[in-house]
Formats: structure tokens, C-alpha cells, sequence
């Protein structure tokens, strides 16, 4: 029986006609190579096609994420649809310049840890900084009296030689 494997094996002999045998021969290995083809397709499975946008998009809407802490308006300009958007405009640019988005961040993730990671530390003080401030500067307003300063607490007398001129009332 004629190598199938080899070059030219499935040609047709001289006399332009194939018998039984090399009938079943050739049937035998196109289904051979199927099974081969399917059970390769099986252990050897293609790679699931990644969408870069969709990766690129992680970066707004991680970032909104933290923003918002901060700033809860922003909770609304950094929607999903929005971090499609820009992830769409994002892989178009990535593209350009042939840069793979996966690996891109995967090189910044340690420091997009770390950001998303002080944020819930840094908010807090610093709303705790703007409140200490705005109630030193409302005891001050309070220390004043009719906008001049001097008093040191708006229930302590006014000592009148502190006073600047004038301010008397003529009697009616």
C-alpha cells in the first residue's frame, strides 16, 4: 500500500483511473486529518480575542472612582458608557502606536494601587483640614465686632480705647 504521507501520493495513476483500495486509502486519511484537526481544535483551544477598549476603559472608571470620593459630582461624568467611550477613543490611539493594553497597565498597576489606596486616607484629612480652618475663621468673625477687631470673644466687653473714632450716635 502506497505511503499516503508522501508527495504525489494522492495523484492519479498513469492510467487516469484510481481503484478500491486507493479509494479507501484516500478516504481513510481525509478523515484521519479531521479527526486530527478536531482533536487538536480541542487541546489546543485559539486564543479568546481580548477587547483592548474594554481594558483601556478600566482607567477612567477606576479613576472617576476615586474622584468621586473627593467629589461626589463627578460620581456622574464618569458613567460606564462614558469609560466606553473614551476606553473606543483610547485603543484607537493604542493602536497607532502599537501598545497592548493589558500590558500597559499591568506595568502601572502597582502604583494605581497605591493611589486608590491613599485616597480613602487622604479625602478624610483633608476635610478634616477645611473644617478645622473654617471654624477658626468663623471664631474670628465671631472675635470681631461691627468689623473691628480687638475683643478677644464676642461676650467680652469692648474696651472703647480700642476703638477707632467715631461711630457716636447724636441724640434725637
Amino acid at each position: 500500500m502506497p505511503d499516503l504521507n508522501e508527495p504525489g501520493a494522492h495523484e492519479a495513476p498513469p492510467g487516469g483511473q484510481l481503484d478500491a483500495l486507493d479509494m479507501i486509502a484516500i478516504e481513510a486519511a481525509g478523515s484521519e486529518a479531521e479527526a486530527e484537526a478536531k482533536q487538536d481544535a480541542i487541546l489546543n483551544p485559539p486564543e479568546p480575542e481580548i477587547d483592548q477598549a474594554a481594558i483601556w476603559a478600566q482607567i477612567p472608571h477606576a479613576l472617576g472612582g476615586l474622584l468621586a470620593m473627593a467629589m461626589p459630582e463627578l460620581k456622574d461624568a464618569y458613567t460606564p458608557e462614558a469609560c466606553a467611550a473614551w476606553g473606543q477613543g483610547m485603543d484607537a490611539v493604542a493602536k497607532k502606536y502599537n501598545w497592548d493594553a493589558a500590558e500597559s497597565i499591568g506595568k502601572w498597576t502597582p502604583e494605581f494601587m497605591l493611589v486608590a489606596a491613599s485616597l480613602p486616607l487622604i479625602v478624610p484629612t483633608v476635610r478634616a483640614f477645611k473644617a478645622h480652618k473654617a471654624i477658626a475663621e468663623a471664631k474670628d468673625k465671631a472675635r470681631t465686632v461691627d468689623g473691628v477687631a480687638g475683643a478677644q470673644d464676642a461676650s467680652e466687653p469692648v474696651n472703647p480705647m480700642n476703638l477707632p473714632p467715631g461711630n457716636f450716635s447724636e441724640p434725637t
